[in-house]
């Protein structure tokens, strides 16, 4: 399920079942986790819910537009906060296009603590997993 604010407007319920642990996986862009008064900081993280008791990875697809969009997407440099909130849950932050210079940036953003896995193929294939909040 994607939860974004197009999805919260359109069901009123979507929380409910995001909090309930109906979905498998949820999406969430960072304008909707990072919001301070919405209710996945207020309620979802702060409560015993059914998706907290079942998450098990926070993913970070194309993580290096956390470099790349900071300027106009703002809740994008505080991403890491999040791991205060969530745990200690593991992430993976995934790229295929992400430089070395990038990679340290995310890596300090997303406040990953070593160790961390990274993988680069020929194709810069970029892979951090990190266990430690």
């Amino acid at each position: 399920m994607a939860v974004t604010h197009d999805k919260i407007d359109e069901d009123s319920s979507l929380w409910a079942k995001v909090d309930n642990g109906q979905f498998r996986v949820v999406y969430m862009t960072p304008e909707v986790a990072m919001d301070k008064r919405g209710h996945f900081s207020t309620e979802t993280v702060k409560t015993n819910t059914s998706f907290m008791k079942q998450l098990v990875l926070v993913a970070v697809d194309e993580c290096h537009l956390i470099w790349d969009w900071e300027s106009f997407r703002v809740q994008y440099r505080y991403v890491g906060n999040l791991r205060q909130w969530l745990g200690r849950v593991p992430w993976a932050c995934l790229s295929a296009t992400m430089t070395p210079n990038t990679a340290a940036y995310v890596h300090a953003v997303c406040k990953l603590k070593i160790p961390t896995v990274r993988g680069a193929s020929i194709s810069l294939f970029w892979i951090f997993i990190s266990r430690d909040v």
